[in-house]
C-alpha cells in the first residue's frame, strides 16, 4: 500500500506542474474591471501576474493617479550553476528567457519525482530571472515611486542558500522617505494542506506562501534593502518572486529639469555566509561579505522643470 501511495502522490506532483490550481487562480485574481487592469497594463506596464499580487491599498492609489509618468524598464537574466566552477551571469533577450525557462520547466515536468540535489550533480542547473524597475510620479505630486520586481521565470535551482536581498538605489539628487518602504516575497509549495478527502487521505496541492515587511532591513544613504530567506528546494516550489518600492523626493525640494536614477539590484547567494553590504550615496551596491550573484536594473528619467 506504502508504494501504491508513493507511486500516486509523484503522479500528483508531475500533473500539478502541467495543471493549473483553479482555487489558487481564484485567490490570486482581482476584482477589477477588465478597463482598469487595462490601464495597469498599457500605463503602468504591469504585468497580470503582478496586478494579481497587487494590496487593494496598492490596486486604490495607483487607480487615483491623474496623469502618471511611467519609466519602467525589464531585464532578463540566466545563472547557470556548476559545481566545479563559479556561477555565470548572461543577460537575456525576453524572447531568449521565455524560450529557455520554457525548455527548464518542461523538464523539471519531466524529473519532478526524481529531483536531484543541484551539488549533488555535475550537470550544469540555470535559473531564468526577469528584474524590472520603475520610476512612477503622478503630475504635480511632491513624491514619486521608485520600485523593482524579480521573479524567477523558470523554477528555482539552488542549492544549500540561506538569504538573498533586494534592494532599491538612487541617484544623488533623490532622498528615499523614511517609512515609505513596504516589501512582499511570494512563492507556491506544493505540500499537505492539513486536509483529507473523505477516505482519510491527506490533500496535498499548491498553496501560496508569503513574507512581507514595511520596514527595510537596512537604510543606508543610496538606498534602503530588504532581506528574506528562500524556501527549501527540497521541497516543490513555483512562481518565487519579489517586490519592493520606497517613495523618493529630490533632494532640492522641486522637480527640476534634473535626471534622476533609480537602480533595482537583487543579490541572489551563492553561499551559507550572510551577506554584509552598503548602498552608497549614489544608489550603486558594495558587498563586503560572503557571495552572491548581483543583479541590477536601471531606470532613469528626466522632468520638465
Amino acid at each position: 500500500m506504502m508504494n501504491i501511495a508513493k507511486f500516486l502522490l509523484a503522479i500528483t506532483i508531475g500533473l500539478s506542474f502541467l495543471i493549473p490550481n483553479s482555487s489558487a487562480f481564484a485567490n490570486n485574481s482581482k476584482n477589477i474591471t477588465e478597463d482598469q487592469r487595462k490601464v495597469f497594463k498599457e500605463t503602468f506596464q504591469f504585468s497580470d501576474k503582478h496586478i494579481n499580487d497587487l494590496s487593494d491599498e496598492a490596486i486604490k492609489k495607483y487607480l487615483s493617479y491623474e496623469d502618471p509618468i511611467v519609466s519602467k524598464k525589464e531585464e532578463y537574466f540566466e545563472i547557470t550553476y556548476n559545481k566545479h566552477s563559479n556561477p555565470k551571469v548572461e543577460e537575456l533577450s525576453q524572447t531568449e528567457a521565455e524560450e529557455k525557462a520554457n525548455l527548464l520547466t518542461r523538464k523539471e515536468e519531466k524529473n519532478a519525482p526524481n529531483k536531484v540535489d543541484a551539488l549533488g550533480s555535475d550537470v550544469e542547473k540555470n535559473d531564468i530571472l526577469k528584474l524590472e524597475t520603475w520610476l512612477i510620479k503622478n503630475k504635480g505630486d511632491k513624491e514619486a515611486q521608485a520600485s523593482a520586481r524579480f521573479e524567477f521565470l523558470s523554477t528555482p535551482d539552488y542549492s544549500d542558500f540561506h538569504q538573498d536581498i533586494l534592494a532599491i538605489g538612487t541617484s544623488q539628487n533623490l532622498a528615499i522617505v523614511k517609512g515609505s518602504e513596504d516589501f512582499v516575497f511570494k512563492y507556491d509549495e506544493f505540500k499537505f494542506t492539513r486536509e483529507y478527502d473523505r477516505y482519510g487521505h491527506p490533500i496535498y496541492d499548491w498553496v501560496p506562501e508569503k513574507e512581507k515587511s514595511k520596514r527595510a532591513d537596512q537604510r543606508d544613504s543610496g538606498g534602503y534593502a530588504f532581506k528574506f530567506d528562500l524556501p527549501d528546494t527540497g521541497n516543490r516550489i513555483r512562481d518565487m518572486r519579489g517586490y519592493m518600492k520606497v517613495d523618493v523626493t529630490p533632494r532640492s525640494k522641486k522637480w527640476r529639469g534634473e535626471v534622476y536614477d533609480i537602480y533595482s539590484h537583487y543579490l541572489h547567494s551563492t553561499s551559507s555566509v550572510k551577506i554584509g553590504f552598503s548602498i552608497p550615496l549614489g544608489g550603486s551596491f558594495e558587498i563586503d561579505k560572503g557571495d552572491a550573484i548581483k543583479l541590477t536594473g536601471h531606470v532613469q528619467e528626466e522632468y520638465d522643470k
